[in-house]
C-alpha cells in the first residue's frame, strides 16, 4: 500500500477499527514495564493510545 492509498483509507472521521487496542498487543505487551519504547504500525492510533495510558503508576 502506498502513501496515497494509506492516507485515503484513514482520511474518514469514522474509525475503520474499534478504538480498543488489538488483543495481540494487549496480550504480548501488557507485561512489559511501562517506560520502554515500542513502535507499532499506528493506523488510527488505538494501540498507541493504549500504550501511552500505561504510565506505570
Amino acid at each position: 500500500m502506498d502513501r496515497t492509498a494509506w492516507d485515503e483509507r484513514y482520511a474518514s472521521k469514522d474509525y475503520l477499527w474499534t478504538v480498543e487496542p488489538n488483543r495481540f498487543v494487549q496480550q504480548h505487551v501488557a507485561q512489559l514495564t511501562p517506560g520502554t519504547a515500542i513502535d507499532l504500525a499506528t493506523g488510527e492510533g488505538r494501540n498507541a493510545v493504549w500504550l501511552a495510558g500505561r504510565d506505570g503508576r
